[in-house]
């Protein structure tokens, strides 16, 4: 476990590593790009998918991932260009939650 949370090439037994995660997650991406030019695309996956990508776009390194907490139910958007670039745009926003009285508390 402590390997696995220190060393992103690190995978639990019989899982993936994070840096396994993100060549498939980059992949993925990709496709769904060229597949879907110019239009919006909406995913609806798992916690590390989404860090993920956010890291990708920020070009931050994938240690950055045990870095970002990301709540249950959460809307992150990232905008991807044609010409490479991606930009967040929000990250764990939860305020759909908070309408319905569900979402986190965050000490209030």
């Amino acid at each position: 476990m402590a390997r696995w949370l220190a060393d992103p090439e690190a995978g639990p037994p019989g899982g993936e590593s994070f840096a396994e995660v993100a060549r498939r997650v980059g992949a993925a991406r990709d496709a769904l790009l060229e597949r879907h030019r110019g239009r919006r695309v909406l995913v609806v996956t798992h916690v590390t998918p989404i860090k993920v990508v956010v890291q990708q776009a920020m070009l931050a390194p994938i240690t950055a991932l045990y870095r970002m907490h990301l709540d249950t139910a959460c809307l992150t958007e990232v905008d991807c260009y044609a010409d490479g670039p991606q930009v967040v745009r929000s990250l764990n926003d939860t305020a759909h939650l908070e309408q319905q009285g569900s979402g986190p508390s965050r000490g209030r």
